[in-house]
């Protein structure tokens, strides 16, 4: 009788498991094809030293649900091929090792690309949608939590008037103790 119980308890523990595996597989799937899961994916990647908790996870997959669509939609209507995104990728990558930066760079992956005015024009629209993305996402971070994972969210020119050092005016006025 314990032999019997002993072997029904594993098959059922066995089964579960497949169970399991079998539907933890398929919602791994489907949320791999959402629409802006990999947009979602790459920020979470790119934010996991601010150690972002499940809220701030989950308005971000809602956030790339949104942009990830647009800015698609947005590149898919001037038919980028599969040869020019690898172009784009290969040049990114050696532009970069090559000290390219910035416009440079930019420029420098749409000619080896061999893009066209619409599809520069095109990439440059998703890029703005991107950018939307990003900055939605960075403000979700708390300060300590962009600290963490060195963003910032000031302009230039914040960045510049914080650099610049004050300069007090001379005065030749000594303390009443030294009059």
């Amino acid at each position: 009788m314990n032999r019997n119980l002993l072997v029904t308890l594993l098959v059922i523990f066995s089964a579960s498991t497949q169970t399991a595996i079998k539907l933890y597989a398929q919602t791994d799937k489907s949320t791999a094809n959402a629409p802006g899961a990999k947009l979602a994916e790459n920020m979470v990647n790119r934010l996991a030293k601010a150690k972002l908790t499940d809220d701030q996870i989950a308005e971000i997959q809602r956030l790339a649900t949104v942009y990830g669509p647009k800015a698609w939609q947005i590149r898919k209507d001037v038919n980028i091929t599969a040869e020019q995104r690898e172009a784009m990728s290969g040049a990114r990558k050696e532009g970069a090792v090559g000290g390219k930066s910035g416009a440079d760079l930019t420029k420098y992956v749409y000619a080896t690309a061999n893009l066209n005015d619409e599809q520069i024009k095109a990439m440059k629209e998703a890029g703005k949608v991107y950018r939307e993305f990003q900055q939605m996402a960075f403000a979700l971070l708390t300060t300590r939590q962009g600290k963490r994972a060195g963003i910032t969210t000031m302009s230039k020119t914040e960045k510049t008037e914080k650099k610049t050092p004050r300069v007090l005016p001379a005065t030749r006025i000594l303390p009443s103790s030294q009059s």
